[in-house]
Formats: structure tokens, C-alpha cells, sequence
């Protein structure tokens, strides 16, 4: 009985080590660690929340997000709102914002050593800028702000309490989003200067391996294209079974983090690629250049981040990826095949320095052209356009098919068959192919044009134009498009979802029925509209998109809703919505005089904060709510 109780007592200690201290969230005090000497700051950060008592990460500085690297650390609060943050160093508040989206209220803190310290998603402001802040919001009548300070206005010692957390803007739940920035502002990794509260033993797992084929006369297990094979884990190192393959090979990784004690998945820092114990490839995110951090598109595969929502790792460097993460290239990390096997090893390694390997052998393809596998296909014939390379399937008949391409036509040969079908590979940089005759079938590909990467380009459609920034494409776009008139919208399809833009892209659209103010274009995507302009000129709509695929022109003729939740002369809380093109505007008043109201998109909530928090709301309550297009809700009531 003694030692059963022991260990419950060792268990208890060790839970309340780690997420006790958030039950004392909402006893903590606004207080001053002491300043410490000026040869400790410029060398060790303060952990933020808390320091010295331990905690854990939801995520890690250079994790793959869908649009961008994760650029700091979120830390947990154990979904409380209202942790104390602390200054990591000395220093002085250089910027504030406040914001419905993205990061919501940030505090940037610029340190002695020229590293700036970023804290976002905070609930509330501490200190004297808190009073600032609200007295600029008053001042300028407006919620969202952004204000930049000089060194001599806002001085913090390391461990002064600045703000307390929560979850604003983007947020997917209450935490802190810590960032450490160079003076450039590029974000580096902040476990690199330590944060005993951190502990991690947990190496990187390997979930799936993808091989690709990255040309025509490449193969993997007799086929041309991408293939995925699940990995597993045998004596104390990740493998998946030998694959035949042949010529220039691509090798992607969908694999995860975890940390001691913590339920998320983190991010890999380092990958290392080998060749026969060559090292052909590596790959280590220790600093982001903010800027252009959506590169993040050129390293994952994004066709499969598109369409299965997973996120794998590029072990080579494809065409377009301005990424300086790389180093010991080899042929830019392709693997080749030729006639002897190829031993595959690649190492991972975390911020902690926790390591794994993986191990496979690429043998050579000695399939020649007959693929027996090729017979459970069971759907129709049909194509795809990966890259530079179209890859059409038809049934299997003595004939050679017609190519047709600018306007002549020629036979063509399949690259591999079985005994229901044939794989022809048809390389579109030489022209662009227009359909695929033979053995009673026809496939038309429908390609309108190409649209070269890495320079400016406009494309004039006959009732659209769509216009490239320099370098927003990663590699030449071979595409199609429609525009037609459904019922009372305009539909417009250019490309795909799957196409990834650097930079957006500029539409102009002319309706081809009749439109008025209240139209607006949108992206629609999984069944739902976003919003992208209702800016008209000429009878034109004009529209940015860093997304290609499928978009609306349609009206919204439906204002905004509101709905009240209490409305007294201490607090004001609404609930707002709109149905289609959203909020752009609200603004209440009490009695003539403006309120500030703090507004939470993920929810709808509007709250209000008071310049005067003694002064009670008295007289007639206004609130007006506007959308995208200018439909208008006003709510009225007395407050007495």
C-alpha cells in the first residue's frame, strides 16, 4: 500500500509541475522580476509564461502550416485565458496591434542584443500601454490599430508582466504564439537559447514515404508518377519495402514531431538525404525570411496538401523554390537509378537534437513495358497533368492512337501497357496537346494556354483577364478555364485549387448578364463562397486570388444579423453574422458618444471596453452593422 501511494503522490507531483500553474492563472498579480546583469540578458531569454515551472508546445518554429512556416513557439496555457506574460529580456515595446484575424493583439518587444520578442494572440494589454492603446482607439475611433513606439516610451525589464494571454485572432484555442526575430526581422529558432521549462526526448516518426517520378523516362515499379508506401519501424529504424525504379527519383516525407507530454504534432528542423552514404540533399529550418514564407508551397507537395490535406516534405529542390534552407545539393536531391541498386538513407532531426533514420533500397527496374497491375483500374479512361507531363490512359487496341498538336497529328507510342491499357506520357513543353484519338475512344484535354513563371504575364480571355506579378507562379502553368452564366451568377474556372501562387494573382471579369452594386466575387471552394471584392470599374470586376480554381460572381442581398446578448451600463455584448460576403464594418454609440467594441471573428462576439470605466452607459444604444456589399442592420435600444 505504501509504495501504491508513493507513486500516486510521484504522479501527482508531476501533473501539477507541468499544468498546475494555470489553475493559478487568475490569482497572478502584475509584478517585476528583477533586472539581471547586462551580460545574462544579451545571452538567455526568459521563458514567458511562468519561468522555470514546466510547460509544454502545441507547436515549434519551422513546422509546415498550409500557406506558411510556423514561425515561433505556441506555448499551452491549458485553454486558459489570462496566463501573465513576462518580457523574455529588456528592452522597450516597439510595436502594438490589435486585430480581428491573423496574430490579433501582439506585443513586439526590441531587446539590447537587436533580437525583437513577439507575443500574440493575447487577450489584454498590461502595463501603461494598455491605457495608450485605448486612449489611440477612442482617439481614432477604431478597433484595429497598429502603433510603433520609440525606445524612450515603453522601457521593460526583463520579467515585467506585459500581457496576458488568450486567444485572439486566429487563434485556434487559448495559447501564446512566441516569436524571436533577428534584426532583420526574419524569425529564429527560440530554443536554440534554451528554456529549461521545455523537455523533449521524443524523436521524429515517418508516417508515409512518396517516390516521384521527375521524367518522362523515369519509373517507379514499372509506372511513371507519384506513389505513396506506408512506413514502418524495425529495429530501431524506419524502412518501407525495396521498390524497383528507374531514372531520376524525387523522395518526399510525410512525418511528424512529438514533445514530451504534449498531444501535438511538431514540426522536423532537419532532414539529411544519402545516396550509397552520399549526402545529396539537406534541409534545415533554423531562420524564415518572413516575406516569403508562403514559399512554403515550393517545399510541400501541394497537389496532395490540396486534395488529401497532408503535408509531405520535399527531399529535393523543385523548379521555382526561392527556399535558402538548403545545403550539400546533389543534383538538387534527385536520386538516379540506372543499373545498380540505390541505398536510401534519411536522417531527421528536431530542435532538441533527437534523431531518427530511415532506410530503403531503390532497386533497378527490370519490368520493361508489361504491367500487370494496370488491370484493377476500373475507371474510365482518362489523364492527368503533373507538371511538365500529361499522363493519358485508354483501352489497350493493335492501333497506335493520333496525337493531335498545333493542328497536326501523329502516332504515339505507350509508354508501358497491360492487357486492358495503355499509359502514353506526353511532354507538354513541346507543345500543347489538344486531344488523343484511337481504339474508338477520344480524350480531349482541353488545355487553353501556358502561362510562363518567373516573370510578369498577362492572359486576355475572352471575357476575363488574368494578370501574374513577376515570380508569383512556381513553374509554367498549362491550363483551362470556362466562364459561364449560371441562373444569376457568373461562374468562372481557371486551373485548379491545386495550382500554388507566390504572390496573387489580378482578375478582371466581365459579366456576361446583367449585374448590379450588390454583386461581388468570391472563391468557392468545398461548397463555400469566400469573399474577394466588390470593387467594379467600367463594368468590370476586379479581384486578387492567391488561389486558382473555381470562382462566383453572385449578389448578397441579406444584411447582417444581430442578435443581443446583454446591453446595460456596464457591458456591451452582441453577437453578429453575415450569410454570404461578411462584416466589414461595425461602430456603436451611447447617447451620440462612440464605444469601443472589441470584436472576435472565430465567434461573431462584440464586447465593449470603456475610456472611463466608471462612467455607466446611459441613452440611446445605436449599433450599425454593414457587409462587403453595403447591406445595413441597425440595432436600437435604451439603456437607463
Amino acid at each position: 500500500m505504501r509504495n501504491y501511494l508513493t507513486l500516486r503522490f510521484a504522479k501527482w507531483l508531476l501533473v501539477w509541475g507541468i499544468y498546475g500553474f494555470h489553475l493559478l492563472v487568475s490569482a497572478q498579480t502584475v509584478e517585476t522580476i528583477a533586472p539581471t546583469t547586462s551580460t545574462e540578458t544579451s545571452s538567455r531569454y526568459l521563458f514567458p509564461i511562468l519561468p522555470g515551472v514546466p510547460n509544454t508546445l502545441a507547436g515549434t518554429m519551422g513546422e509546415l502550416r498550409n500557406s506558411h512556416f510556423h514561425s515561433g513557439l505556441d506555448i499551452r496555457t491549458n485553454n486558459q485565458v489570462g496566463a501573465a506574460i513576462r518580457a523574455a529580456n529588456e528592452g522597450y515595446i516597439s510595436r502594438v496591434t490589435k486585430s480581428s484575424f491573423g496574430y490579433g493583439n501582439v506585443v513586439y518587444v526590441t531587446h539590447p542584443d537587436g533580437n525583437t520578442t513577439l507575443y500574440a494572440h493575447l487577450d489584454s494589454f498590461k502595463g501603461p500601454i494598455e491605457s495608450y492603446v485605448r486612449k489611440e482607439q477612442y482617439k481614432r475611433k477604431t478597433f484595429e490599430i497598429d502603433l510603433k513606439f520609440s525606445p524612450d516610451q515603453f522601457r521593460v525589464n526583463r520579467g515585467d508582466t506585459i500581457a496576458l494571454s488568450g486567444n485572439t485572432g486566429g487563434s485556434t484555442g487559448p495559447h501564446l504564439h512566441f516569436d524571436l526575430r533577428d534584426k532583420d526581422m526574419n524569425a529564429i529558432n527560440p530554443l536554440h537559447y534554451g528554456f529549461d521549462e521545455i523537455k523533449d526526448k521524443i524523436p521524429p516518426m515517418v508516417l508515409v514515404v512518396a517516390l516521384r517520378t521527375m521524367d518522362q523516362h523515369s519509373r517507379i515499379n514499372g509506372k511513371f508518377g507519384r506513389f505513396e508506401f506506408r512506413a514502418f519501424k524495425t529495429g530501431g529504424k524506419y524502412r518501407i519495402p525495396s521498390v524497383k525504379a528507374k531514372g531520376k527519383i524525387g523522395i518526399e516525407i510525410l512525418g511528424i514531431d512529438k514533445m514530451d507530454l504534449s498531444p501535438f504534432q511538431c514540426g522536423i528542423n532537419e532532414y539529411v538525404l544519402s545516396a550509397n552514404n552520399t549526402i545529396i540533399f539537406r534541409q534545415n529550418i533554423d531562420k524564415i525570411e518572413m516575406p516569403i514564407t508562403r514559399a512554403i508551397l515550393s517545399l510541400m507537395d501541394h497537389s496532395v496538401l490540396e486534395n488529401k490535406g497532408q503535408r509531405f516534405n520535399r527531399l529535393y529542390v523543385d523548379d521555382g523554390n526561392p527556399l535558402g534552407f538548403y545545403s550539400s545539393l546533389v543534383n538538387k536531391g534527385l536520386v538516379t537509378v540506372e543499373i545498380d541498386p540505390v541505398k536510401i538513407g534519411v536522417s531527421m532531426k528536431d530542435s532538441y537534437g533527437n534523431t531518427s533514420e530511415l532506410e530503403f533500397e531503390l532497386k533497378p527496374d527490370d519490368s520493361g513495358t508489361t504491367i500487370p497491375s494496370l488491370d484493377a483500374i476500373k475507371t474510365p479512361a482518362g489523364f492527368e497533368l503533373s507538371g511538365n507531363y500529361l499522363t493519358a490512359r485508354i483501352s489497350k487496341c493493335a492501333a497506335h492512337p493520333l496525337l493531335f498538336r498545333n493542328g497536326e497529328s501523329k502516332e504515339l507510342q505507350s509508354q508501358y501497357n497491360s492487357n486492358l491499357w495503355s499509359v502514353y506520357i506526353i511532354d507538354v513543353r513541346e507543345g500543347l496537346p489538344d486531344s488523343l484519338v484511337g481504339c474508338k475512344q477520344t480524350l480531349r484535354f482541353g488545355i487553353k494556354d501556358k502561362i510562363p513563371s518567373g516573370k510578369k504575364f498577362t492572359f486576355y480571355g475572352p471575357s476575363y483577364t488574368l494578370f501574374f506579378p513577376d515570380s508569383s507562379l512556381f513553374d509554367t502553368l498549362y491550363f483551362s478555364s470556362s466562364h459561364r452564366r449560371e441562373g444569376s451568377r457568373e461562374v468562372l474556372t481557371v486551373a485548379d485549387k491545386t495550382t500554388a501562387l507566390l504572390f496573387p494573382a489580378q482578375f478582371e471579369l466581365r459579366p456576361l448578364g446583367e449585374i448590379n452594386e450588390k454583386y461581388a466575387a468570391y472563391r468557392f471552394e468545398d461548397g463555400r463562397n469566400t469573399f474577394l471584392s466588390n470593387k467594379w470599374v467600367n463594368g468590370k470586376i476586379k479581384f486578387e486570388t492567391n488561389k486558382l480554381g473555381k470562382f462566383v460572381v453572385q449578389p448578397d442581398v441579406t444584411p447582417p444579423d444581430v442578435r443581443r446578448i446583454y446591453a446595460n451600463q456596464s457591458t456591451l455584448r452582441f453577437r453578429i453574422w453575415d450569410n454570404l460576403s461578411g462584416i466589414d464594418s461595425f461602430e456603436v454609440t451611447v447617447d451620440g458618444e462612440w464605444i469601443l467594441m472589441n470584436y472576435d471573428y472565430k465567434t461573431g462576439v462584440l464586447f465593449s471596453e470603456k475610456l472611463d470605466k466608471t462612467k455607466p452607459f446611459k441613452g440611446t444604444l445605436i449599433l450599425q452593422v454593414k457587409d462587403r456589399v453595403g447591406n445595413s442592420r441597425i440595432f436600437k435600444q435604451q439603456i437607463l
